[in-house]
């Protein structure tokens, strides 16, 4: 697949819509945690090497104060 191809499949899917949205649209929402989820807990499980901490920025300014949520 190629990605837009692969993109439509995640947004065609129910169970993977709001995750795709997430990823594509809105990734500084993303919280990453050191440890692992509970098995109780549905979720991706992967390992990262690096974590950037610093907030993306727009103009100099935190993203969340550049681009709010729309009222």
């Amino acid at each position: 697949m190629t990605d837009p191809q692969l993109w439509t499949a995640f947004d065609s899917c129910a169970v993977t819509q709001a995750e795709s949205t997430m990823v594509r649209y809105e990734l500084h929402r993303l919280k990453v945690e050191a440890g692992s989820a509970p098995p109780d807990r549905s979720g991706w499980t992967f390992s990262l090497r690096k974590i950037y901490s610093s907030a993306p920025l727009v103009e100099g300014q935190r993203i969340e104060v550049a681009a709010p949520e729309p009222g």
